[in-house]
């Protein structure tokens, strides 16, 4: 808590400089806490779908969004891929992904395959999934829409 804390204080600190106070506001709330309803074109989750913990909320969190996107709304999601089959597990497209795997169980992150990603999402509601490669594999960037 305190290290959200002292981030949500630099990034309001940020906006007082830059002037914005009018129109950025900042919540430290957890995904799955949100209350919004049809109010945003766009939400980006970077790096941070593998990282919701524990993650049986990640459902929640999922619907969440979905829920305050407008209708016709995007999702994006950049994150690490991550295999679905043993096969894939020497392909460099995933390294990134089992690495960071590795080195996360500890802490409870589990990441999703590419398939149990789109399962969720689709589950959730969201249609029109697209996936780029990028970084020479090491990201891939998820679009979905409401």
């Amino acid at each position: 808590m305190e290290l959200n804390f002292l981030i949500s204080g630099e990034v309001r600190k940020k906006i007082s400089q830059q002037q914005l106070e009018s129109s950025v506001t900042v919540q430290n709330i957890g995904g799955h806490q949100l209350t919004y309803s049809n109010e945003f074109d766009l939400i980006s989750m970077s790096v941070t779908l593998h990282e919701i913990i524990p993650p049986d909320l990640r459902p929640m969190v999922l619907e969440k969004a979905y829920e305050a996107l407008k209708p016709g709304g995007f999702l994006m999601i950049l994150d690490f891929p991550y295999p679905n089959k043993i096969e894939d597990v020497r392909n460099p497209m995933y390294d990134m992904g089992i690495f960071d795997q590795f080195y996360e169980t500890v802490m409870g992150t589990v990441h999703l395959t590419t398939d149990e990603q789109a399962e969720l999402l689709t589950r959730v509601g969201f249609k029109d999934i697209k996936r780029m490669n990028i970084g020479k594999g090491m990201f891939e960037f998820v679009t979905a829409t409401k």
